[in-house]
């Protein structure tokens, strides 16, 4: 990583960045989180957050739960800082992190993001009717096989 960014974890004193970066990343009103959210989740021992922040400022992250997979909830990128790597570089840190397989949704528009996970080696398992709304969407499964 450039000198002028690292990535470290997150903790619940982030929760205002990665609300705020939430609301950049997420159009959509039902997918952004609180910081009341955010502090709660990252309170909780199951739950892995990574943040990259460039010149000190939150540029992206990666939010998951280890329960019976690595779930991950949410992978959020600035805007303007889209198509850098950050995404990959996220998740190929958490998947060094996790001896589990990773399960996730996404929108079946969300093509981008579908690319992406394809990329990291997911496969869709399966779909969730009307899983999002604003506006309403199927959510695609997806899960990547540990080795």
């Amino acid at each position: 990583m450039p000198t002028n960014r690292t990535m470290r974890p997150a903790t619940p004193a982030d929760a205002p960045a990665l609300a705020v970066l939430d609301a950049r990343a997420f159009q959509s009103g039902s997918e952004v989180w609180s910081v009341r959210a955010f502090a709660e989740s990252l309170s909780r021992p199951e739950t892995v957050c990574l943040l990259v922040t460039e010149k000190m400022i939150p540029t992206a992250y990666v939010l998951a739960c280890r329960c019976d997979c690595l779930y991950i909830l949410k992978v959020a990128v600035r805007p303007d800082r889209r198509g850098t790597g950050l995404a990959d570089a996220l998740l190929d840190r958490l998947f060094v992190t996790s001896d589990t397989d990773a399960c996730l949704e996404v929108r079946v528009s969300n093509h981008h993001a579908i690319a992406l996970y394809t990329r990291m080696g997911f496969e869709p398992i399966g779909r969730r009717p009307q899983l999002y709304a604003d506006p309403t969407e199927d959510g695609i499964i997806m899960q990547r096989r540990k080795g």
